[in-house]
């Protein structure tokens, strides 16, 4: 599929690396939609003085996390297997 990109004798990182990136971003910021259901969640630390930065800046830290550790999991595989194969 990648020859559809890039040439047969070119590099292949770029459309690897937005293979993982995409594929990966899609499904988490879909987890971000899920954020309109912590309501409760949120109240509950807005009584202990928790501001909106810091909430939504906690949960965009864990998700970029999740997703580079995924990125690199699935680049590495994809490099993998362009090597082996």
């Amino acid at each position: 599929m990648t020859y559809l990109v890039v040439g047969s004798k070119s590099p292949r990182d770029f459309p690897f690396f937005m293979l993982a990136l995409v594929s990966n971003l899609v499904r988490h910021f879909g987890g971000l939609a899920r954020d309109h259901r912590e309501r409760a969640v949120y109240a509950r630390e807005r009584m202990v003085n928790l501001r909106l930065l810091p909430y939504v800046s906690s949960k965009l830290f864990v998700l970029a996390l999740i997703v580079s550790f995924q990125c690199v999991l699935l680049f590495g595989s994809l490099k993998f297997l362009h090597y082996a194969a």
